[in-house]
């Protein structure tokens, strides 16, 4: 029968030489900036989520704000449509006219409340 060989088990040095020091120094380098890497992978993402979900509020917010604003003029103009008993060149001229005065006052107090 043939003897079959035992495995080879190769010796390592009791002291690593300098050059093996050397690599585990910089394998324990690399893994922390591995680690380091998946963290902010993972912050950025979170704060890419939350930043889209920011920007999404803020337009549907304003969406929402805007046609709001366009169906309440409207309701306005077609009221006072009605009173006036269908005169449109006034009644654009009555809405019209609250508009313009409603920013300007806007305005004064928005650079009044910024001046302070």
């Amino acid at each position: 029968m043939a003897k079959k060989k035992a495995p080879r088990k190769e010796k390592r040095p009791e002291n690593p030489g300098f050059i093996d020091q050397f690599f585990l120094v910089v394998d324990h380098i690399l893994s922390y900036f591995e680690v380091l890497f998946v963290y902010y992978r993972k912050k950025f993402n979170l704060g890419l989520k939350h930043t889209v979900l920011l920007l999404i509020a803020i337009f549907f917010t304003f969406g929402i704000f805007i046609s709001g604003t366009g169906f309440l003029v409207h309701a306005g103009y077609i009221s006072i449509l009605q009173l006036l008993g269908g005169n449109l060149a006034l009644t654009s001229f009555i809405v019209g006219a609250f508009l313009l005065t409603s920013s300007f006052v806007m305005l004064y107090f928005l650079i009044r409340k910024i001046t302070l």
